[in-house]
C-alpha cells in the first residue's frame, strides 16, 4: 500500500511546470497526477489496459490519452511504447500496443507505508479481546 504524494506539493509542481492557465485544469491535473502516482505504487510505473488506466484516474477512455501527452509535454510522464488506441473485444476502445507509463519527478512519487496485520488495524477489542 502507499499514500498518495502531497496535494500541495504536486499542485506546486504543476503551476510551475504545466502550460494550463485554467484553475479547474491545473486542479484537476493535480487529481489525475495523484491518481497515477497511487496506481503506479512502488514501481512507477503503469502498463495497464485503457479502461483500467481510465478507472484509476478518474477519466473517460477517450481523456486518458489527451491527459498522458499533457504529462509527457510537461515533463511528469515518459512513455515506453505508442498511444494509439483502437477498438476492443469487449466494446469501448483499448491500447493497441500496451504502453509503459512512467512517473518521473520525485514529487510525483507515492509514500510507501508500513505493513501492519488486521489486528493492528481494528483493533484487539473489535475480535473481543483477542
Amino acid at each position: 500500500d502507499v499514500a498518495p504524494p502531497s496535494f500541495h506539493d504536486v499542485a506546486a509542481w504543476v503551476v510551475t511546470h504545466g502550460d494550463t492557465e485554467r484553475y479547474a485544469a491545473a486542479v484537476r491535473a493535480v487529481h489525475v497526477l495523484r491518481s497515477m502516482a497511487v496506481f503506479a505504487g512502488k514501481s512507477r510505473a503503469l502498463s495497464v489496459t485503457l479502461g483500467c488506466m481510465a478507472n484509476a484516474m478518474g477519466l473517460k477512455q477517450w481523456d486518458v490519452t489527451r491527459y498522458i501527452q499533457r504529462f509527457v509535454r510537461w515533463g511528469a510522464a515518459e512513455v515506453d511504447g505508442v498511444l494509439d488506441t483502437g477498438p476492443s473485444w469487449f466494446g469501448g476502445y483499448d491500447w493497441e500496443q500496451r504502453p509503459t507509463i512512467r512517473l518521473i519527478p520525485d514529487v510525483l512519487h507515492a509514500t510507501p507505508l508500513p505493513e501492519r496485520t488486521l489486528l493492528d488495524v481494528l483493533g484487539a477489542p473489535f475480535f473481543g479481546g483477542i
